[in-house]
């Protein structure tokens, strides 16, 4: 869908009056699960804590699982993950960027089981790691912590990557640290 094609349905939703749209919205989420735990988060978009629980939820479940994705399946599941990271970005980080920060800390920190888990081929798992990587560093870039607290995490972070997919940390660094940092 084009930018003209999002501008005239925004032109048109913007008219409609709210029961309406309410819905719409209900029906969208009787038939799609995404669009459910969308109208769930949105729900709790006042309690960081409670919105990182159910991003936390989601993280715990993929952690668990031992399906392996093979070629055929790498691509849609590498877009899952990067879905779920700009979700956290979007939903999280403008309410409590340290929340965020944390989030896309565990993500990181799952690496062994994204890269184990999956064909990553074609790249998209190791995509899906640098987009964790700069979401980390703007969530930190946003937290309250001094340059010290915030290299000590980042370098905590990288020392720990055994599968290459943390290079981006230092790759965008300047992102977070000054040149004195």
């Amino acid at each position: 869908m084009t930018g003209s094609q999002l501008d005239t349905i925004e032109a048109y939703l913007l008219q409609l009056d709210v029961s309406t749209l309410c819905s719409v919205l209900l029906e969208l989420a009787s038939h799609h699960e995404h669009v459910m735990d969308r109208l769930h988060r949105l729900q709790m978009s006042s309690n960081p804590g409670a919105l990182s629980t159910e991003f936390l939820k989601t993280l715990n479940a993929w952690r668990r699982s031992s399906k392996y994705h093979g070629y055929a399946e790498a691509s849609a599941y590498g877009r899952k993950l990067e879905t779920w990271l700009d979700e956290v970005a979007a939903e999280v980080q403008p309410r409590d960027s340290a929340v965020a920060m944390d989030l896309f800390e565990r993500f990181i920190e799952l690496d062994q089981h994204w890269f184990e888990h999956a064909d990553d081929s074609g790249g998209d798992i190791g995509m899906a790691m640098q987009s964790a990587c700069r979401h980390w560093l703007r969530a930190a870039a946003q937290s309250r912590l001094d340059s010290d607290q915030l290299a000590t995490r980042m370098a905590k972070l990288f020392l720990a990557d055994q599968y290459g997919g943390r290079e981006e940390l230092l790759r965008q660094a300047d992102l977070v640290l000054d040149e004195q940092g």
